[in-house]
């Protein structure tokens, strides 16, 4: 018996995302294996699951059988251990640790409201610290994040760079602003979320630097104080532009152009799931969280991009991408 409660699920037409809240596996299905877990999960049994696989593909009553135990037969969910060259954190009662290189660094509230440090910091490198936990930070208190750098494409879109570190998505951006474009961010795309379009934080980076800053002062003149980072969540007051496209940096292969695939909205809605930031692994959050992923792959343009190698060439590319579809 699949507990429902324990999964969620989100359609679309070339498959779907199920997310095992439990244990936070996350698991990308073909259609006829969306097509059994939706069944299932709005409380179809057995036979009545065995019956539609029937119907609609023309199996017998073997083949549909032996499906939907397939589909029903997810590999086991395993937490990857951080690596110690990554921010860390973990939920201890109602409060949020954050450690680097198995050190704790900071306590943070649930509501992501109230913070301290840990240990005491060199002044130079706090704010570095503070910048590294902000995506977390705004995530616990609504705010969606993309692990992206990002550009102003024409005067009124943005088009992101996603990617795991060292995929080259800051690189991108710099070549196109190299080639003209307006530079959003680096590292970390800010969505505004009182929109229910998809609305990106044009100084968004800019205000995560200020409120490091602040937060750095007030931690330095109270070491072992709890602080207030509510000033981080009116980050998108400031000036905003809509979000086009997302460009899923292929960090394993590189080309002598720019080469772009478009992505099935599942694919991309995976991929916007694995590159944004969620401010904690409980259910109502990641529920939150690949709701938002699956609306943003329905509403956006997302392309698998192959970057050309080495900088002189992706700042060619870039230039020539830019020309192109301002003509």
């Amino acid at each position: 018996m699949i507990d429902s409660d324990r999964f969620a699920l989100e359609v679309f037409e070339d498959g779907a995302l199920l997310v095992d809240l439990a244990k936070g596996g996350f698991f990308r299905l073909n259609v006829s294996a969306a097509f059994v877990w939706q069944r299932t999960l709005a409380g179809w049994d057995a036979s009545a699951v065995v019956d539609a696989l029937m119907r609609t593909y023309g199996l017998d009553t073997s083949a549909a059988a032996r499906d939907r135990v397939s589909a029903l037969d997810l590999p086991v969910a395993r937490l990857t251990p951080p690596s110690d060259e990554e921010m860390h954190y973990a939920k201890v009662g109602t409060i949020y640790q954050f450690s680097w290189r198995n050190q704790a660094l900071f306590e943070v509230t649930d509501d992501g409201g109230r913070i301290r440090s840990l240990r005491p910091f060199d002044p130079g490198e706090l704010p570095a610290y503070l910048r590294a936990i902000s995506a977390k930070v705004l995530a616990l208190g609504g705010v969606s994040v993309l692990h992206a750098g990002a550009v102003l494409t024409s005067p009124e879109t943005v088009t992101a760079f996603l990617g795991v570190s060292g995929a080259g998505k800051t690189t991108s951006a710099h070549a196109f602003a190299h080639a003209g474009c307006k530079l959003v961010c680096e590292d970390k795309l800010v969505l505004d979320p009182n929109s229910t379009a998809d609305m990106a934080v044009m100084d968004g980076e800019a205000r995560i630097s200020a409120w490091a800053q602040d937060t750095r002062a007030r931690m330095q003149a109270s070491p072992s104080d709890w602080h207030d980072t509510r000033t981080i969540f009116h980050i998108a007051d400031g000036p905003k532009q809509r979000l086009e496209r997302l460009w899923i940096v292929d960090s394993s292969r590189r080309e002598t152009d720019l080469r772009l695939r478009r992505m099935g909205r599942s694919e991309a809605a995976g991929a916007i799931f694995h590159h944004g930031f969620y401010g904690s692994a409980d259910p109502h959050a990641l529920r939150r969280h690949l709701k938002r992923a699956a609306d943003m792959a329905r509403r956006l343009v997302v392309d698998e991009a192959t970057m050309p190698s080495g900088i002189p060439s992706l700042r060619a590319a870039a230039r020539r991408y830019t020309e192109n579809t301002a003509s």
